[in-house]
C-alpha cells in the first residue's frame, strides 16, 4: 500500500514539474515567436521597421504603422492608432508593447508619462519571464513619471508590486529594479532606506556568477553611494566611491560606458567643488572618451552634463567667453535630450549659467532667472530650492539687498531644517536595522558607513559663508526646540521677545488648548498623551503658513503667532486646523463634547512696532481661550 502511494506521489510531482516546464517553455516561445515581439526588438536594437512579416493581423499592421509614426516623431498619430489597438487587442504581447509606447507618446507630448499605461504594462510583464526581465523598458517607463514627491511614492509602489508578482525574474534584474527604487528614494531624501538598499544590493550581487553582470551592478551601487556623499557636500568621499566604481573592470566597451557615465560626470563636478580644476579637466576628458560607446539615448545627456561642468569650470577661471560657448552647446543639446541619462538636466544647466552670471556681476539677469527657476522648483518639487536660495543670497549680499537677504536666509534655514530633520529620521530608522547591516559587513567586508556625521552640520556649514545670517543660524540651537513636540519652546519665546523688528508688524496671537486632556491622560495613560501632543503639534505645523510661528507654551497648550494676518487669514487657518484634526481622528472616549480630540482657541489682534512685546497679547489670548472653554470648548473666541 505504501509503495503504491509513493509511486503515485512521485508520478504527480513529475507530471506537475513537466506541466510547469511545458507551460514555461510554451509561454516563452509564444512571445519570442510573435510578430509584435520581433518587430519591436528589431526597432529597439537597430531602429529598423520591416514589413516582410508573414500573416500580420489587423492589429499587428496598425502596431507597425504606429511605430512608424513614433519613429517620425508624430506622437499624436502614433497614440491614436495605439489606443485603437488597446481597445481591441486580446494578445498580451501586443497589449504590453501598446501600453509601453502609449506611455512614451504621453511623455513626448506632455513631458511626463501615464501611470495607468505603466501599471497595465507591469501587470502583463509580471506574467511572462521573457518580458519581466526587460529592465531597460521598465526604467524608461519609470523615469517618465518621476516628477514630484507623490509621483515618486506612486512609482515605488508599482515597482515593489512588480517585484512581488514577476515570474522568472533573474537575480541581476531583481537587483537592478531594487536599484531603481533606491535611487528614487534618494531623490526623495529618504537617505537611510536608500543607503541601506545599496549595501544590500552589493551583498546580493556576490551571488551572481557572471562577472560582467555582477560588475555592472556593483558599479551602479558604488556610484549612488558616491551620490549620497555628493548631496551631503562630502566631495572627497564621493570621489572615492566614484573611483571605486570606475575601477571595476567591464570588458564590453559599450556596457562599460553605460555603467560608468554617471560616476565620470559626477566625479568631474566633485573636483570642481573642491576647486581642483586640473583634475576636473582631466576627469572631463575621460568622460569624453566613453561618449562614443554610449547609445544616442544616453550620449546626449552625458554631453550636456560634461559641457555643464566645463561651463562651471571656465566660469570659476573667469573665462566667461568660453563658459558661454559651453552654455550654448548645452542649450542645443537640451532640444534633443529625452531624459535617458539624467533627469532635470535643464535645471542643472541653468543653475550653472546663473553662477556664471553672478561671477560676471550680471546680478539683475541672474536674479530674474533664479526667481523663475525657484517658482518652477517649488511647484514641481524637484528639490533644487537650497541651491537656488544660496545663489540668491550671494546676489543679495553683493548688491546690499538687506531685506531680501534675510527673508531668503530664513527660507534657506527652513529648507535646510527639513533636510536635516529628514536625515535624522532616516538615520534613526537605519540604526534600527543596524544588526542586519553588521551581518552584511561581516559577510561581504563592507567598509564602515560614515553616516554618523550626517546630523545637522550641513545647515551650519552653508550658513557660515554668510556673515549676516548668524542670528538665523542660532535658531538651529537644540535648546530652542521642545523635545516632545518638535516645535519651539518657551526659551525660544524669551529669545523672540528680545529680538528687534525691522518693520512694524500686524499679527494675531492665538492660545490653543487640547480639550479635556487630563481625562485623556487618566484614561489612556501618559505615553498615549505624549503621542497626542506630538500628533497635534504636527497637525498645527502642517496647517500654518511658512512665516507663522508655533511654540509649545506648556503641557497641552500651544502659542501661535500669525504674522501679517487679518481676520480672514485667522479664520482660514483655524478652519484648516479643525479640518486636519478632525480628519486625523484621534479617539477620545472621555471627552464631554466629542468622540475625538478637539481644540479650544483664544485669539487677539496686536500691532508690534519695535519688538515682539508678547506678554500683554498672551494674557488677552489666554482670557479669550478661557471664554472658549467656559462656553463649551471646541471653538474660538477673539478679544
Amino acid at each position: 500500500m505504501r509503495k503504491k502511494f509513493f509511486i503515485t506521489f512521485i508520478s504527480i510531482i513529475f507530471i506537475c514539474f513537466f506541466a510547469y516546464d511545458f507551460s514555461f517553455t510554451y509561454s516563452k516561445n509564444k512571445i519570442l515567436n510573435s510578430n509584435v515581439y520581433r518587430i519591436t526588438k528589431e526597432y529597439l536594437s537597430k531602429g529598423d521597421l520591416k514589413s516582410n512579416y508573414n500573416l500580420l493581423s489587423e492589429n499587428e499592421k496598425n502596431y507597425l504603422e504606429a511605430l512608424r509614426y513614433y519613429k517620425e516623431n508624430n506622437f499624436e498619430k502614433a497614440s491614436g492608432l495605439l489606443m485603437q489597438i488597446k481597445n481591441n487587442a486580446t494578445n498580451d504581447t501586443l497589449l504590453f508593447y501598446t501600453n509601453f509606447y502609449l506611455n512614451q507618446c504621453e511623455k513626448r507630448l506632455n513631458e511626463y508619462g501615464n501611470f495607468d499605461y505603466i501599471e497595465d504594462a507591469f501587470n502583463i510583464m509580471a506574467k511572462y519571464p521573457v518580458l519581466s526581465n526587460e529592465t531597460d523598458l521598465i526604467w524608461q517607463m519609470t523615469s517618465s513619471v518621476i516628477t514630484d514627491t507623490n509621483s515618486k511614492k506612486k512609482i515605488i509602489v508599482l515597482l515593489n508590486n512588480f517585484l512581488e508578482k514577476a515570474k522568472g525574474l533573474e537575480l541581476e534584474n531583481r537587483l537592478k529594479i531594487k536599484g531603481f527604487i533606491a535611487m528614487i528614494k534618494m531623490s526623495s531624501e529618504e537617505y537611510g532606506e536608500s543607503i541601506y538598499a545599496y549595501y544590500d544590493i552589493l551583498s546580493q550581487a556576490k551571488k551572481i556568477k557572471n562577472p560582467e553582470v555582477r560588475s555592472k551592478i556593483e558599479v551602479k551601487s558604488y556610484e549612488y553611494l558616491g551620490n549620497m556623499y555628493f548631496i551631503l557636500d562630502d566631495f572627497s568621499t564621493a570621489i572615492k566611491y566614484y573611483n571605486l566604481a570606475i575601477s571595476i573592470p567591464i570588458k564590453n566597451l559599450s556596457e562599460n560606458a553605460i555603467s560608468k557615465y554617471g560616476s565620470y560626470v559626477n566625479r568631474s563636478e566633485s573636483y570642481i567643488q573642491l576647486k581642483d580644476y586640473k583634475k576636473a579637466r582631466e576627469s572631463s576628458l575621460e568622460t569624453e572618451k566613453i561618449i562614443p560607446y554610449l547609445p544616442e539615448t544616453l550620449s546626449t545627456g552625458v554631453k550636456i552634463f560634461r559641457y555643464k561642468n566645463l561651463l562651471l569650470l571656465e566660469s570659476r577661471n573667469n573665462n566667461f567667453e568660453k563658459a558661454n560657448e559651453y552654455y550654448n552647446l548645452c542649450l542645443q543639446l537640451l532640444k534633443e535630450d529625452r531624459g535617458g541619462a539624467f533627469i532635470n538636466s535643464k535645471m542643472y544647466v541653468e543653475l550653472a549659467y546663473c553662477e556664471m552670471l553672478i561671477l560676471q556681476k550680471n546680478y539683475e539677469k541672474a536674479q530674474k532667472k533664479l526667481n523663475i527657476l525657484l517658482k518652477q522648483d517649488l511647484e514641481e518639487e524637484w528639490g533644487f530650492d537650497t541651491s537656488i536660495y544660496l545663489l540668491l543670497l550671494k546676489i543679495y549680499k553683493e548688491t546690499d539687498q538687506t531685506e531680501n537677504f534675510f527673508v531668503t536666509g530664513k527660507k534657506l534655514y527652513q529648507a535646510e531644517k527639513v533636510f536635516n530633520d529628514t536625515l535624522k529620521k532616516d538615520y534613526i530608522e537605519f540604526v534600527k536595522n543596524s544588526y542586519i547591516l553588521d551581518q552584511l559587513k561581516k559577510q561581504e567586508k563592507i567598509s564602515r558607513i560614515k553616516i554618523l556625521t550626517l546630523g545637522g552640520l550641513t545647515f551650519i556649514g552653508i550658513i557660515s559663508i554668510f556673515f549676516g545670517l548668524i542670528k538665523i543660524k542660532n535658531l538651529n540651537n537644540k535648546n530652542f526646540i521642545d523635545s516632545l513636540s518638535q516645535v519651539y519652546n518657551r526659551k525660544y519665546l524669551d529669545f523672540l521677545m528680545k529680538k528687534p523688528l525691522k518693520n512694524p508688524l500686524s499679527s494675531i496671537i492665538i492660545m490653543l488648548d487640547i480639550d479635556y486632556f487630563k481625562y485623556y491622560n487618566d484614561f489612556y495613560g501618559h505615553p498615549a498623551g505624549d503621542l497626542v501632543i506630538q500628533k497635534v503639534a504636527k497637525i498645527l505645523k502642517n496647517s500654518l503658513r511658512k512665516e507663522d510661528i508655533i511654540i509649545r507654551y506648556g503641557g497641552e497648550e500651544f502659542l501661535i503667532i500669525l504674522k501679517d494676518a487679518n481676520i480672514d487669514i485667522f479664520k482660514e487657518i483655524y478652519n484648516r486646523i479643525s479640518k486636519n484634526l478632525y480628519d486625523e481622528y484621534i479617539p477620545h472616549e472621555k471627552s464631554l463634547i466629542s468622540d475625538r480630540i478637539t481644540l479650544s482657541a483664544g485669539a487677539t489682534f496686536t500691532y508690534f512696532e519695535k519688538n515682539f512685546d508678547l506678554k500683554p497679547s498672551i494674557k488677552k489670548a489666554d482670557e479669550a481661550l478661557y471664554i472658549s472653554k467656559k462656553e463649551g470648548r471646541n471653538k474660538y473666541t477673539i478679544i
